[in-house]
């Protein structure tokens, strides 16, 4: 969104100054620095034209404070440069790494089913306060390195149910897959979610296109998910769970060594069949020396 070319920001109320490290990210209303101040050491700070995003944000993450997965916000100014007014908010910078990158590593099953449960239980809470998340991503969740939780980094997305979605990635939403229409309701919640879950079960953002609730059951499938998991996802995006709520308890109920059974029980009939044909050759042989 803008050329960077300047190594520090200060703030035109509070005066405190900024130096600029390096980019962390941009989305649709601005960019994220990494910056160090002289007294609160490395910060995350967030940089917009727009006094009303950069503004409702703020104010959003701190309606959650005291909640493990909300940064700590500190302070909201402006900062004029080259006779442009900008607007910017400074939060604490979480180390660590988003879920993309976790991904990246080998996890098993019940890992990742234990990651996403701890994610859905961030959404149902903000769910609570009459919110939805709309743009929920890899690259918005982080695991925090200090605290070893889950935080979310990015608040700009969060949009009062009943209204309109304009801020959202087309993977994870359901109009981009023609299953519902953009509005934010908690169905649409569910669908974003189940997406995230795919895209976890499949070990990448990039095996995971849109398409139809076939072609998810063919990925699923594909990755060894247990049939039961499946079923469950394909329900939450056809919109037959009608909250993240009671898509947690239904994943509560998933047996996940089902697929670990059905082979246990397959090659426990294998060997009842092979030992059956070896008493049916004996038998054979049998009666035919008896002839």
């Amino acid at each position: 969104m803008y050329n960077r070319k300047f190594d520090t920001v200060k703030g035109k109320w509070y005066k405190n100054e900024y130096r600029i490290l390096k980019l962390l990210g941009k989305g649709g209303i601005g960019e994220i620095y990494l910056a160090t101040h002289e007294k609160r050491g490395l910060v995350a700070l967030k940089l917009s034209k727009s006094m009303l995003s950069i503004t409702r944000e703020y104010d959003t993450i701190k309606k959650y404070k005291g909640k493990g997965f909300a940064p700590i916000v500190y302070e909201l100014d402006d900062w004029q440069c080259n006779g442009e007014t900008y607007h910017f908010f400074v939060m604490e910078y979480i180390k660590g790494y988003n879920l993309a990158e976790a991904m990246k590593k080998h996890m098993p099953l019940e890992l990742k089913i234990r990651i996403f449960m701890i994610i859905l239980r961030i959404i149902e809470d903000i769910n609570e306060t009459g919110l939805i998340y709309s743009d929920i991503k890899h690259e918005n969740i982080m695991v925090d390195y200090n605290n070893m939780v889950i935080r979310l980094v990015d608040f700009g997305s969060l949009v009062p149910i009943g209204e309109n979605i304009k801020e959202y990635t087309p993977l994870y939403d359901r109009c981009s897959w023609g299953l519902g229409p953009r509005v934010a309701d908690l169905t649409y919640q569910v669908f974003s979610a189940a997406i995230l879950l795919m895209t976890l079960l499949a070990d990448s953002v990039s095996l995971v296109g849109i398409g139809s609730i076939s072609s998810v059951l063919k990925t699923l499938e594909k990755n060894n998910v247990p049939k039961s998991l499946s079923n469950l996802i394909c329900k939450a995006l056809k919109g037959q769970i009608k909250s993240c709520h009671v898509f947690l308890e239904k994943l509560k109920d998933i047996d996940l060594n089902e697929k670990k059974k059905t082979c246990r029980l397959n090659i426990a009939l294998d060997a009842i069949i092979a030992s059956l044909l070896f008493l049916l050759v004996a038998v054979l042989i049998k009666i035919r020396h008896l002839n």
